[in-house]
């Protein structure tokens, strides 16, 4: 013969719950003027009675059972209000999740607790397909099956040998780009690489696959050839277009170098803007 397994004690009974009890009706226990004031002279009926009393132990014993249930420990009816008390705060708090400070109360219950939370909501499997955790500020993840599983977890160490073709990152603010080779069209650019200036003869600017503009503001001479020395030079003949500010279009292109074009005027002085492409 196996040991019987004893359960825990609740000395709190609900009163009168039989099927034949004597108890009145409902609306009429709400309908007696004792329900507000108690009863005050003369005699009171049993049914009255035995009703005011299960709908009190009822619900103690409710109360009760549920911590039984709960802590599996005897709900002793010793008196000891304090006790119960304490009893109570505890089961709600294993029981229900704190809301303002949520999870803490998992937490504080050790770390069979954080498992046993994790499993039931399914991250247990989650974190551990993707990674193996160890806690530490400095983890590595651990790549399982990273060739054919598109989302699993991939360490630095990869993401810094893909990026090495285009650039070296050494995690500084300041850090320039060191550019490989810099001749496809997704090879890293560092931002200096872009330069640009001015001096009296206009402004340039300089792209790092070679690209250059430079553009100025001139008065042409009437009936002359002015020379517009640019102020940075291509490294062949660029294409030069010329916009008049003010006054009749008459003048054209005569000779481009690297460093410089003449354009000729064949009307009155005459206001341009000049820009330079290679």
């Amino acid at each position: 013969m196996g040991e019987k397994t004893l359960m825990a004690t609740n000395n709190f009974k609900p009163f009168s719950t039989g099927i034949n009890a004597n108890v009145i009706a409902q609306a009429d226990y709400e309908a007696l003027d004792a329900l507000i004031n108690g009863f005050q002279a003369g005699k009171a009926s049993s049914a009255q009675i035995n009703k005011a009393l299960r709908q009190s132990t009822f619900v103690a014993a409710a109360l009760a059972q549920f911590l039984v249930n709960k802590n599996g420990t005897d709900v002793l009816d010793n008196g000891d209000l304090n006790g119960f008390v304490t009893l109570l705060g505890n089961t709600f708090a294993k029981t229900y999740l704190s809301r303002s400070n949520p999870f803490a109360d998992i937490k504080a219950d050790g770390t069979a607790a954080v498992t046993a939370a994790l499993a039931n909501l399914g991250l247990d499997l989650a974190l551990g397909a993707k990674a193996a955790l160890g806690g530490s500020a400095t983890q590595t993840f651990l790549v399982q099956s990273a060739s054919s599983n598109t989302n699993a977890a991939v360490p630095v160490s990869l993401l810094n040998s893909g990026l090495a073709s285009k650039a070296a990152l050494a995690g500084s603010s300041g850090q320039d780009f060191a550019v490989a080779g810099g001749t496809a069209s997704n090879s890293a650019v560092a931002y200096n690489q872009f330069t640009s200036g001015t001096n009296g003869n206009g402004a340039w600017t300089k792209l790092p696959g070679g690209g250059q503009w430079c553009r100025q503001n001139l008065t042409l001479a009437a009936n002359a050839t002015t020379t517009w020395t640019f102020p940075a030079s291509f490294v062949a003949a660029p294409a030069v277009f010329i916009t008049a500010i003010n006054g009749a279009f008459q003048c054209w292109l005569n000779g481009i170098g690297p460093s410089n074009c003449g354009i000729y005027n064949n009307g009155s002085s005459l206001n341009v803007n000049l820009l330079a492409v290679w």
